[in-house]
């Protein structure tokens, strides 16, 4: 802005950044509207084309050799995202039990442009989990009902657990019910009775990382789409599909 203002206008315009130019007429407004022009004007990493290249014998070894680097560097990429998401499923109980704690006042990404450390919780990931969950609060669902129902417990203590055993108790997974249960939800509430949403975040959380294994098991012929078991394989989509928060 400076630049631009000097050499085009013969003005220094910079102390607008604060307050309304005492001299001239130029407000913040003005500058911050100047700032906005800068601020979405991203250079490319790969410049456009003025007008097709020669192709002279040096293009065509540059054009051969680009090939192979952009080949390493997807390679790369993919391999990076692979781990990322390995990462996550692996640790998808942390995520719930983070997910779980009464909401805390203040912005959950205002440290993500920081680099994170080993084993850090990625805010973003934390947030996708929040609004996947809010999202099948809005209408029945076979795998979360359960939490929803747990997450509107107002109690704590023995009580709370009492209140909790009563929702589990009234789980049900025929398969006629309108508010039918995912059948492995269903077992693993029944067989490790939740105290407080701390629990029920791990039960999820167990359950889901031994049907990510599972699946990984089973999808290794790099052949097979999806489980033949429908309890499974709504638990698998949780991770896989394309409404994951993963």
């Amino acid at each position: 802005i400076d630049v631009v203002s000097r050499g085009l206008l013969g003005l220094t315009v910079t102390c607008a950044r604060c307050h309304d130019h005492k001299y001239d007429p130029i407000p913040t407004e003005d500058y911050y509207s100047l700032y906005g022009v800068f601020a979405s004007s991203i250079e490319p990493a790969e410049l456009p084309l003025i007008a097709p290249p020669v192709e002279s014998e040096a293009y065509l070894a540059f054009e051969k050799e680009l090939k192979i680097r952009e080949a390493e560097v997807n390679k790369f990429i993919d391999l990076q995202q692979a781990a990322v998401l390995d990462d996550l499923r692996s640790r998808v109980g942390v995520y719930l039990a983070e997910v779980a704690k009464p909401k805390a006042g203040g912005d959950v990404l205002k440290d993500l442009g920081r680099r994170l450390n080993s084993g850090e919780l990625r805010p973003q990931v934390v947030t996708r989990w929040r609004e996947f969950l809010n999202g099948t609060s809005k209408q029945h669902h076979p795998v979360f009902a359960p939490w929803h129902d747990f997450a509107k417990l107002t109690s704590d203590g023995d009580v709370w657990a009492a209140e909790a055993a009563k929702i589990v108790a009234s789980l049900t997974d025929a398969a006629d019910s309108p508010t039918r249960i995912n059948q492995l939800v269903k077992r693993a509430l029944d067989n490790s009775p939740p105290r407080s949403m701390a629990d029920v975040a791990r039960v999820y959380g167990e359950l889901l990382v031994s049907i990510d294994q599972e699946w990984r098991k089973l999808a290794s012929d790099g052949q097979t789409k999806s489980f033949p078991d429908e309890a499974k394989e709504q638990l698998r989509q949780v991770l896989y599909s394309d409404a994951s928060p993963l």
